[in-house]
């Protein structure tokens, strides 16, 4: 089965035509309940490799990868880490299970070697130790409230993301190497 959790209308749109055009399993396409701001840089059909490499930079300190509507947050969050002077990738990963598929270069172009990678996602943090050397997800059970009530409470904003990169940058800086993810290998 595939599950495609789309950020936009362009990876909307890809997930109905991966869906529609894969005879051989069935699709759940996950939509969001709230808005979401259109991704300079998606495209239908970057869906159909179920995950690619939104917001490139050159020498990366790190990668952001999310799925959804984090995916907006992971490019605030990035360009709030660029005005810092610390240059980060962003993937957006509609579909884990076609990502999963792909070829072993093309896995490592967007999961480059030797750049830790940062899975957001406002659920379960179970599946990300596949391509996350570090995971911002829920731990617990949620609440019930405003929706930006609880991305603060639960720590889905861009000052706590920023925080979270920066440690995991220092903390492999300190270890003096980054270890290869199970998708790497």
């Amino acid at each position: 089965m595939l599950t495609i959790r789309p950020a936009d209308g362009n990876e909307v749109s890809g997930a109905y035509w991966v869906a529609l055009t894969n005879l051989t399993r069935p699709s759940v396409i996950a939509l969001s309940r709230q808005g979401l701001p259109q991704l300079e840089g998606s495209a239908p059909e970057k869906v159909l490799k179920g995950a690619y490499v939104l917001k490139p930079v050159k020498d990366p300190k790190a990668v952001l990868v999310a799925t959804g509507s984090e995916v907006s947050l992971a490019v605030e969050s990035a360009q709030k880490l660029a005005d810092k002077g610390i240059t980060v990738q962003v993937v957006s990963m509609p579909c884990s299970e076609l990502f999963d598929e792909q070829s072993q270069e093309y896995k490592l172009e967007v999961f480059p070697l030797n750049v830790p990678v940062i899975s957001i996602e406002c659920l379960a943090t179970f599946g990300w130790e596949r391509y996350a050397h570090a995971s911002i997800g829920m731990r617990t059970f949620g609440s019930s409230a405003k929706a930006e009530d609880l991305f603060k409470k639960f720590k889905f904003v861009p000052e706590h993301v920023v925080e979270k990169t920066e440690s995991v940058i220092e903390h492999f800086k300190k270890l003096g190497y980054v270890p290869q993810t199970n998708v790497q290998l």
